[in-house]
């Protein structure tokens, strides 16, 4: 059951808050190019927690270092022993309490590329109320920065439903999506069927969210992160052989956890598309040779 309705947190202006979350473990090579690319948004009232994993290099330093180039829009917190809490699975989530109507996150390792991300997803949300989320387009690059693709949703906007009936190319990237805080009431910023059923992972939270919600994710046709695989991940370090057999134990998991609601609307869906293309059939079959 939702908490909120989406949408009744007010239309954004500049005096919006808006909360970031960076994971960050041993990315003393890229921290600081993804914060300041966070904090260099034309958004101005913007802030950004960093939890730092337990880094075993030189990461938490840099992190400070950036910190204190950015006074009062840092908050820096560190594991007291590895916890593992990268690749959106928000274990350490008692870390992170966004004070704002929106929120996003991102890992350590990667950064974003447009200026006006934050500005322009805020006005998109501003202007559906029935949207909870923004997502837009992360350029895929390899550990020597050349680019080898990107991930976007194909359609404009789409909702847990859509993933139920399987509409295909709705797969989106976390580094991307701007969260209305529409979960704050309970306690945090995560829906309850995350936090309780549904596995760890970027993907299933975003799932868990739009299904949570009834809400609909928005799409900002636009390039605005970058997604490093650098063979180092909890994800890139799998062959495609194990990412294949993670992602089906992940969806046979979100599927056993399907809201009742949504597996009525499937049904029904389903039940409409036969009897649409048995009509169809029909009329074909009564239509005369010429």
């Amino acid at each position: 059951m939702r908490t909120t309705e989406p949408g009744k947190v007010g239309n954004p202006s500049e005096s919006t808050r808006v909360d970031i979350l960076v994971h960050s473990y041993n990315h003393e090579d890229t921290i600081v190019k993804c914060l300041t690319s966070i904090l260099a948004q034309s958004h101005p009232n913007l802030f950004v927690t960093v939890v730092d994993d337990s880094s075993s290099d030189s990461t938490w330093q840099r992190i400070i270092q950036t910190q204190q180039r950015f006074p009062g829009r840092v908050t820096a917190k560190t594991t007291p022993q590895r916890q593992g809490i990268g690749e959106g699975s928000i274990e350490g989530r008692e870390y992170f309490k966004p004070l704002g109507n929106f929120w996003g996150m991102i890992d350590g390792d990667d950064w974003w590329v447009d200026q006006d991300k934050v500005k322009t997803q805020l006005t998109l949300l501003g202007s559906n109320p029935l949207a909870v989320g923004c997502s837009a387009v992360a350029v895929v690059c390899d550990r020597f920065g050349a680019r080898v693709g990107e991930i976007r949703s194909e359609p404009d906007s789409w909702s847990f439903l859509d993933w139920v009936v399987g509409t295909r190319g709705i797969y989106t990237h976390a580094s991307t999506i701007l969260w209305r805080n529409i979960f704050r009431a309970g306690g945090g910023f995560l829906p309850r069927s995350y936090i309780s059923r549904f596995p760890r992972g970027e993907w299933p939270l975003t799932l868990a969210f739009l299904a949570e919600s009834r809400g609909v994710m928005l799409r900002l046709d636009k390039e605005v992160s970058i997604y490093n695989i650098t063979g180092m991940g909890a994800w890139s370090g799998l062959s495609l052989e194990e990412r294949n057999e993670k992602n089906a134990a992940t969806n046979a998991a979100i599927s056993r956890n399907i809201p009742l609601r949504f597996k009525i609307g499937y049904t029904l869906n389903r039940v409409g598309l036969r009897l649409l293309a048995r009509k169809l059939s029909v009329r074909e079959s009564e239509t005369p040779d010429f």
